[in-house]
């Protein structure tokens, strides 16, 4: 008898138990199969190699607002080359964009990386299963304050106790420390977990300090398992007034100097709104570098970075490739921006005609451009013939010219050396 009560008791924690194993599809709850690391959250590990830490010389490292970030930037350190990096996508035809930085050693082998991630708002959702709309666990849902529910989704353990060689009774008791409300509580975090963290993620933990999430997750970039293994990729999970703001740090392993990197980025990186203040701000310090360096890596943090505060200014833009192309050996640098820039405005911005590369549409603005300069110039010296009309503005002036120079035969989209794309 007292065994039949015991299974009757224990069924909710088998369901419970079945729902984390197999997953489940009931009128009360529908939970699909997904990876056992979500079970289990836990404290973030810091430091993951004996004897790696980040007292560095500080003057090796600037801290610089770029986008939504106060980010720790290597920009004089001797091992890392910084180097833009710009992501963009068409999803829902709509334009997703996603900035950061690759860190590359002086051979140019990638050490580490870091990008910018979605902002999503944050909030609990009792809508989706009926067991959550019981008022005994409803109750207890709604009675957690949402910063509880934000640090139990990274930091909780689910797993039911371990039942480790004791006797039945005693097996019993244990469990039993957990009520019903309890368990639907966790599966309330797990449900939760499924909602915000990525499906490729293999591990989760929790930074109190910060109150910030940590998730690793499988490496994209990995082309195989060697590589795999020597990189780990983390998505961080910041939470601030009901939005998650997320970041991505990509970062090899195994390597105290990298492992420094990523300590000292997780400690010092802290989420800040753009403003374009802070776009002034970054080129007042490009202004201020001596000449040598603003067409160097420093320049070039500096310009991107402030770019990343006003990110309609195309010339800002412009005037960063310009400063790049002065300078030597800043292909690696160049080539992220100006593909950025040929996709957004149709021109890769290079002031050299030999590597200038354009759409039809671009050229020809640009040729009004040229030609309105030159006009502006000229304008006191030249006088126009009466054949030529008379003029509302400089601009039927151009318009009047290229439409002649056109009929002479002068087209200006036929190839000037510049490639031009269809």
């Amino acid at each position: 008898m007292a065994f039949s009560a015991g299974l009757l008791l224990i069924a909710p924690y088998h369901f419970y138990s079945l729902a984390l194993e197999e997953g489940i599809s009931t009128d009360f709850l529908k939970i699909s199969s997904f990876k056992k690391t979500f079970y289990k959250g836990g404290v973030f590990r810091q430091n993951r190699i004996d004897g790696a830490s980040n007292s560095e010389d500080e003057s090796l490292w600037q801290v610089l607002p770029f986008y939504n970030y106060i980010l720790p930037l290597p920009q004089h350190h001797p091992v890392f080359l910084v180097i833009p990096r710009i992501e963009h996508y068409q999803v829902d035809k709509k334009e997703k964009l996603y900035l950061g930085f690759v860190f590359k050693d002086q051979r140019e082998n990638e050490l580490a990386r870091f990008m910018s991630g979605d902002d999503l708002t944050f909030k609990m959702s009792l809508n989706k299963d009926k067991i959550f709309q019981l008022p005994v666990f409803k109750n207890k849902i709604l009675r957690t304050s949402l910063e509880q529910v934000w640090k139990d989704m990274f930091l909780k353990d689910l797993h039911l106790p371990e039942i480790d060689g004791q006797n039945y009774f005693s097996s019993l008791k244990k469990v039993w420390d957990l009520s019903y409300s309890d368990l639907v509580y966790n599966l309330f975090i797990l449900q939760m977990r499924l909602r915000y963290l990525p499906k490729g993620t293999t591990k989760i933990s929790y930074i109190e300090k910060k109150k910030m999430g940590v998730v690793e997750v499988s490496d994209d970039d990995a082309l195989d398992d060697e590589m795999e293994h020597k990189f780990t990729s983390e998505i961080f999970f910041m939470y601030d007034k009901g939005i998650i703001h997320k970041f991505k740090l990509r970062v090899q392993n195994d390597d105290s100097v990298i492992e420094a990197f990523r300590a000292r980025i997780v400690k010092e990186l802290k989420y800040e709104a753009t403003t374009p203040d802070k776009a002034k701000f970054l080129h007042s310090l490009h202004q201020k570098l001596e000449y040598r360096k603003k067409i160097d890596q420093e320049g070039m943090v500096y310009m991107f970075s402030g770019w990343t505060h006003e990110m309609e200014n195309e010339g800002f833009f412009r005037e960063t490739i310009h400063f790049m192309h002065r300078g030597e050996d800043n292909q690696i640098n160049l080539s992220p921006l100006m593909d950025y820039a040929l996709s957004r405005w149709g021109t890769n911005f290079s002031p050299d005609p030999r590597t200038l590369v354009e759409t039809p549409e671009r050229k020809l603005k640009r040729l009004r451009e040229e030609a309105l300069n030159t006009e502006i110039k000229d304008e006191s010296k030249r006088e126009v013939s009466n054949t030529e009309g008379e003029f509302t503005s400089k601009k039927s002036k151009i318009d009047y010219l290229l439409k002649k120079a056109k009929e002479e035969g002068e087209d200006p989209n036929e190839n000037d050396g510049v490639l031009i794309v269809e």
